[in-house]
């Protein structure tokens, strides 16, 4: 989960349910609304399903970078 301070929305992307995810949540802390930005984001460049994964968001250039320890697929090869 990050936090972007300028605009108040935390962002939680991917971990683990009954299965690997790789959607990504926005919650504006202002209007207490929380709204999926992907289901997926491997179909628009980001990383594939994963869990223990860490992130810095800059909000000056307004982009979040993931580094992912375990991707699902990695680990059923």
């Amino acid at each position: 989960m990050l936090l972007e301070p300028k605009q108040r929305k935390l962002y939680i992307f991917a971990g683990q349910k009954d299965d690997y995810l790789s959607d990504m949540w926005e919650y504006d802390i202002n209007t207490n609304m929380l709204t999926e930005r992907f289901q997926n984001v491997a179909s628009v460049g980001g990383p594939e399903a994963c869990f223990a994964q860490r992130a810095v968001i800059d909000p000056d250039l307004q982009e979040l970078y993931v580094y992912v320890l375990y991707q699902l697929s990695v680990l059923l090869d």
